[in-house]
């Protein structure tokens, strides 16, 4: 059963309300704000908390009231209801107003407001009750009525974690799906977003959730004995910035006097300082964090090093340079990819270092890969590798190993995250089948994960067959390449 309602209400109420529903993502297939979406679910999980402290809030002023002898009861109930529509819900309860949403309830929604239009109206209409019900729930702090929205999630992380048990679950910020031992709930002053700090099972190291992107979350019957020390570890992560569990690095970062007045004046996830050294500031701070702080500093801050934070940065306002300067993005990563990228074929031991370190940050890192899982029996003397450096430092890889007399298999393709899509997947694959052509083979096989399939057809490569095999962790198809003699 469907219905919709006119609900009248003030610009400001209804503004605060689509704030509310686009920070906790409510939204549409166009990614457009879904208003009705996340106001079904305010009625559902709010409704009974609502009626239950406005019927407390009104008896206990008519009690008040009514303990004035000249008064009765009657008149008391009356008082206390225009006491509370006028000053505590803050607006008249008449249904006029400057904006007005169309709410369409089915379900548990639609069943609540048909329990609101037969049981609680009384003098009041539809739409004064649902206002008042709304500019109530905007009086709560942004991080509670994150816990009413989201009031399922909540109950089953709390259940984890008093239980001491682990908890599956997945996360709107990526496509996996994780199990997790829960230690603490730990608030976000700087968002007003709560937070999941937790032990991820099969890495064993620190994850943080936030809670309104957690889906599907499940309680299940493993339990694990808290660890004490990595218990206080996320204690000084929750205290600090609960929004990243990444490990700190050591950064030396110069500001100007205007970047001085910057990191004074700039509060929001700022990282706390660890010495000032003339002009130098030293950060023991976790680099993501650092990055995006810094982005907003332009020339007033210059990284010293690490060498990896600096490059992300540099890439970030080059990029925009030449947006502003108006280069098409062909001939952007063009310039960028024949004026700083270098190509080594790695067959020495210090030369692979470069490869394994773009494969632990691309793949290990992100996909949650072991390092037993990523480094495999092909990672040996007679595997080449191809590594794009950018002045120096490796940010792209790929290896091939012989197959027969007249194949190879290529694969193990990495390109570091802030450096993808500037054309160095390409770039690396093809640089491999030059190498693998001046060897001499004539064949080139790859087991192509599912979502990079297009990748390799554009590239030339053609599926061998339509069955879907595991590799490690991902499911492939194999492909492959005559090499063009």
């Amino acid at each position: 059963m469907t219905e919709k309602y006119k609900i009248y209400l003030s610009e400001d109420i209804r503004t605060r309300l689509i704030n509310d529903a686009e920070l906790f993502e409510f939204t549409r297939s166009d990614a457009s704000v879904n208003l009705n979406g996340f106001l079904k679910e305010l009625i559902v999980n709010y409704f009974d908390q609502y009626r239950k402290d406005s019927e407390e809030l009104l008896s206990g002023i008519i009690d008040d009231i009514a303990s004035v002898r000249s008064i009765k009861r009657k008149d008391a109930a009356a008082l206390a209801d225009k006491i509370i529509s006028t000053y505590i819900r803050g607006e008249s309860s008449s249904t006029g107003g400057k904006a007005v949403i169309t709410l369409t309830v089915s379900g548990p929604s639609y069943n609540i407001i048909k329990t609101i239009e037969n049981n609680l109206l009384q003098d009041k209409s539809l739409s004064g009750y649902m206002k008042d019900m709304f500019t109530s729930y905007l009086s709560i702090p942004r991080s509670r009525r994150e816990e009413i929205i989201f009031k399922d999630v909540y109950a089953d992380i709390r259940r984890a974690i008093a239980e001491h048990k682990r908890l599956s679950l997945s996360s709107t910020s990526n496509e996996f799906n994780f199990t997790v031992e829960p230690y603490i709930i730990a608030p976000s002053k700087e968002e007003q977003c709560n937070y999941l700090l937790c032990r991820d099972v099969k890495t064993k190291k620190s994850r943080t959730f936030r809670i309104s992107r957690i889906r599907t979350p499940f309680v299940t019957s493993d339990t694990f004995k808290t660890d004490g020390k990595f218990y206080e570890r996320l204690r000084a992560i929750a205290a600090r910035s609960p929004h990243t569990a990444a490990p700190d690095i050591h950064a030396l970062i110069r500001l100007n006097e205007a970047g001085k007045r910057k990191y004074r004046l700039i509060v929001k996830n700022r990282p706390q300082v660890t010495k000032i050294d003339g002009d130098v500031y030293v950060f023991d701070w976790p680099e993501v964090q650092l990055d995006d702080y810094f982005r907003r500093f332009g020339k007033d801050a210059v990284v010293l090093k690490p060498g990896k934070l600096r490059s992300r940065l540099r890439n970030y306002y080059s990029q925009a340079l030449e947006v502003y300067t108006g280069q098409s993005e062909e001939k952007s990563v063009e310039r960028t990819i024949n004026s700083r990228m270098g190509v080594l074929r790695a067959e020495h031991e210090w030369q692979r270092a470069g490869a394994y370190s773009v494969r632990i940050e691309g793949m290990n890192r992100q996909h949650h890969i072991t390092l037993r899982e990523e480094f495999d029996e092909h990672d040996c003397d007679g595997t080449k590798y191809i590594v794009i450096l950018d002045d120096g430092y490796p940010v792209a890889t790929c290896r091939f190993y012989e197959t027969d007399k007249d194949s190879v298999t290529l694969g193990r393709v990495v390109v570091l995250p802030e450096y993808r899509g500037k054309g160095l997947g390409s770039r690396v694959v093809t640089e491999a089948e030059k190498w693998i052509k001046e060897l001499g083979y004539g064949n080139i096989l790859i087991d192509s994960r599912l979502e990079a399939i297009d990748f390799y057809e554009k590239l030339g490569y053609q599926h061998t067959d339509d069955d879907v095999v595991k590799s490690g962790n991902f499911d492939c198809v194999k492909m492959q390449k005559k090499t063009e003699q």
